[in-house]
C-alpha cells in the first residue's frame, strides 16, 4: 500500500501551467501510482480493503485532476491533460473485477460533481469543504503565489480570497466541454432512436454519400464496405462519441486517436468531414425524420467531434511533414525487392523514387500503399506495419495473401521490382516507446509480444528496435507466436537468431495449430515450435511476468485471437492500461 506522502502535491506558478511540458511529465509521473492504488491486483480484495485504500485514490486523482482544472481556469487549452485524466479514469472504471470498477465508478462521479459542491476553485482542488473557515492562504493546495506578477484581475474573478467559482468559470467549462446541456439532452433521448437503427444506419450513410460524392470510393477500403466491417466501425464511433460525451463530459480520445491516425494515412481533409456531417444528418432525416431540434443537437456534436479531429489531424500531418525526410500526402517509391517470407506471406522494400531521405518512425507504425488493383477502377488503399529496424534507407512492409484479398493478391501476384507505388507517411499509436519512456525510470520493465499470422509484422521492429537498436538493452522480452504451421510461420529464423542472440533476456515460444508432419516441437529457445494447438497462456504462465506492475503487454492478429488473447491476461490479473493492441482493419471491440 502506497503512504499518503507520495501523493503530496507540488504548488505550480501561473508559468508552470503554461509550460505544459513540465506539466504533462508530472502527469505521467502520476499516472501509474493512480493505477498503482487503484487496481494493485485487487481481484480479491474485499468492499472494506477498497473503502480504507479510497482516500488514497482520490488524493492521486486530485493530483491530475488539479493540473486538468488550472488550465481550464486559466482559460488555456490544453487538451492532453484532459484526455490523459479521460484515459485514466476509462481505465479505472473499466476494470474487470466488480468490487474494483463499484469503487472506481465512485471515484469518477466524485470528480464530476465536486465542482458543483464547491465554493472557490481551491476548494475543488484541494477538496476542502469548510470553504468559510479557511482564508485563501490557508488552502491546502494552493494554485500560485499571489505576488506572481503575471495575474491580473481579468483572470475569473481573482480576489484577495481566491478565484472565485462563478459563473464566469462555469462558462468556461462548459465552453471546453463544447456542447450546450440542451445539447446533451436531445443526444440523450434520441441516442435509443440510433441505436435501434444499428448498422442499418451507417449502412444508409455510406449508400447516400458515395452516391452523392464517388470519388470518395478511392478513399474507402471496398472489402471493408462489402463485409460490413466498415459501417459497424462507424456506428461503434459515433455511438462511443454520444455515449462518452454524455457520461463523461469528453469526446472519446483515446478511440478518437487510432481512428485520426488513419484518417491521416488516408489523407483526410477537412472538406471531407463536412461532407460526411452533411450525411449524417441526412441519414437521420431519412430514417428518424426527427425535427429540426433533433438535427440541430446532433450537428452540434459532430461539430465537436469534427473539430476536434480536424485540429488533432492537422497536428498529425504538420508533424509529419517537419520530420527530416517528411512529408504530407503521397510520395513516390519504388519496389527494390521482393521475397517470400512463407507460403501466405511475401516482404517488400521500397525506396523513394527522388534519392532523398525518408523520415523515421515509431516501431509498430504502418505505411499506407496506394494501388489501383486488377478488376477494379478505383484506387485502393491498405496499411501495412513497417517492420524494418527505424532509421533506415527504406521501408519494408510484410504482406499475407488473403484468398479473396484484392490488394494483397495484386502486390502477390501482379507486382515487380522497379514497379512505382504511392506511400504515405508513417502513422499509428501502437508503439513501443511507451516503454523506452517507462525504461527510463524502471529498469526491469518487461515487454510481452503477442501475435498470431501476420501479426508479427509490427512486432518485428518492436523487438528489432529493443534488442538491435540505437536504445537497445537487456531489459527482459517474451515472445509468444502462435501460426498455422512451419509453412506459413514467416520470419522464424530471424525471430530464432534473435533469441539466440540474447540468450538471457529473449525468450518465445510459439504454437502451430496444425502442424506438418516435418515440423520439430521442442521445449527450449531454439525449437521451431513449442505447443500444438491454439495459443493458450497458461501453458507458459510461469514465464508471463505477472509480479512485475510495470511489465506492457503488445498483441495483434485476427479479431478472434485478440479477443482471447485480451481476456486471458485480464484473468491473469494483468492491469487493463497495461494492454496495447492494433487492429488491422477497422475498429472493433477487443476488451
Amino acid at each position: 500500500m502506497c503512504s499518503a506522502q507520495k501523493w503530496m502535491l507540488p504548488t505550480y506558478t501561473l508559468q508552470h501551467v503554461v509550460d505544459f511540458s513540465t506539466v504533462l511529465a508530472d502527469l505521467l509521473r502520476w499516472r501509474p501510482y493512480i493505477l498503482e492504488v487503484c487496481l494493485d491486483r485487487s481481484a480479491g480484495a474485499d468492499m472494506e480493503t477498497l473503502q480504507r485504500r479510497r482516500p488514497f485514490v482520490l488524493k492521486a486523482c486530485d493530483g491530475l485532476v488539479y493540473l486538468a482544472r488550472c488550465a481550464v481556469a486559466l482559460e488555456q487549452r490544453c487538451p492532453e491533460l484532459v484526455h490523459g485524466l479521460a484515459s485514466s479514469m476509462r481505465h479505472l472504471a473499466g476494470d474487470a473485477d466488480l468490487k474494483v470498477s463499484i469503487a472506481a465508478s465512485v471515484v469518477v462521479r466524485k470528480l464530476e460533481k465536486d465542482f458543483a459542491d464547491s465554493q472557490c476553485l481551491c476548494c475543488y482542488i484541494c477538496n476542502h469543504r469548510d470553504h468559510g473557515s479557511l482564508s485563501w492562504f490557508k488552502h491546502p493546495v494552493s494554485l500560485w503565489s499571489l505576488s506572481d506578477p503575471m495575474l491580473g484581475p481579468s483572470v475569473i474573478g481573482l480576489t484577495n480570497r481566491g478565484l472565485r467559482a462563478t459563473r464566469q468559470f462555469q462558462r468556461v467549462w462548459r465552453q471546453h466541454r463544447g456542447l450546450t446541456s440542451q445539447t446533451l439532452d436531445v443526444v440523450r433521448d434520441t441516442l435509443p432512436l440510433v441505436a435501434e437503427a444499428g448498422t442499418g444506419f451507417t449502412s444508409h450513410f455510406y449508400k447516400r454519400m458515395f452516391a452523392a460524392h464517388p470519388e470518395l470510393l478511392n478513399t474507402f477500403n471496398l472489402a471493408n464496405q462489402s463485409q460490413g466491417r466498415q459501417q459497424k466501425a462507424l456506428f461503434s464511433a459515433v455511438a462511443a462519441s454520444a455515449v462518452s460525451v454524455l457520461e463523461q463530459g469528453t469526446l472519446p480520445v483515446e478511440l478518437m486517436e487510432g481512428v485520426n491516425q488513419k484518417h491521416c494515412a488516408l489523407n483526410v481533409t477537412s472538406a471531407q468531414y463536412d461532407v460526411v456531417g452533411e450525411h449524417i444528418l441526412g441519414t437521420i432525416t431519412d430514417m428518424l425524420n426527427p425535427g429540426q431540434e433533433v438535427l440541430d443537437a446532433w450537428a452540434e456534436l459532430y461539430g465537436a467531434l469534427a473539430g476536434y479531429c480536424v485540429k488533432r489531424e492537422e497536428e498529425l500531418y504538420q508533424a509529419a511533414e517537419s520530420k527530416a525526410g517528411g512529408w504530407r500526402g503521397m510520395r513516390k517509391f519504388s519496389l527494390v525487392e521482393k521475397t517470400s517470407r512463407s507460403s501466405v506471406v511475401t516482404e517488400f522494400k521500397f525506396k523513394p523514387v527522388d534519392g532523398k531521405p525518408i523520415c523515421s518512425y515509431s516501431p509498430g507504425q504502418y505505411t499506407t500503399i496506394w494501388t489501383y488493383p486488377t478488376g477494379t477502377e478505383k484506387r485502393q488503399p491498405r496499411h501495412y506495419s513497417l517492420i524494418s529496424e527505424p532509421g533506415s534507407d527504406h521501408y519494408t512492409i510484410a504482406v499475407k495473401k488473403e484468398s479473396q484479398g484484392l490488394v494483397s493478391s495484386f502486390l502477390h501476384d501482379r507486382t515487380a521490382v522497379g514497379d512505382e507505388f504511392d506511400l504515405s507517411p508513417p502513422f499509428g499509436n501502437f508503439s513501443v516507446e511507451g516503454a523506452q519512456e517507462l525504461w527510463t525510470k524502471d529498469a526491469d520493465a518487461p515487454v510481452v509480444l503477442l501475435s498470431a499470422g501476420v501479426g508479427i509484422t509490427p512486432m518485428l521492429s518492436m523487438l528489432g528496435t529493443l534488442k538491435n537498436g540505437a536504445q537497445a538493452s537487456e531489459r527482459p522480452v517474451l515472445w509468444l507466436h502462435a501460426a498455422e504451421n512451419g509453412r506459413q510461420h514467416a520470419f522464424r529464423d530471424y525471430i530464432t537468431g534473435l533469441a539466440r542472440a540474447h540468450p538471457d533476456d529473449v525468450t518465445r515460444r510459439v504454437w502451430y495449430n496444425h502442424p506438418n508432419p516435418d515440423d520439430v516441437m521442442g521445449s527450449d529457445n531454439k525449437a521451431p515450435f513449442h505447443f500444438q494447438g491454439t495459443m493458450d497462456l497458461n501453458q507458459v504462465k510461469e514465464l508471463i511476468p505477472l509480479d512485475k506492475q510495470n511489465a506492457l503487454y503488445y498483441f495483434c492478429g485476427p479479431i478472434p485471437f485478440m479477443k482471447s488473447i485480451g481476456q486471458q491476461l485480464l484473468q491473469m490479473g494483468v492491469e487493463r492500461s497495461a494492454l496495447n493492441f492494433e487492429v488491422f482493419g477497422p475498429n472493433e471491440d477487443i476488451l
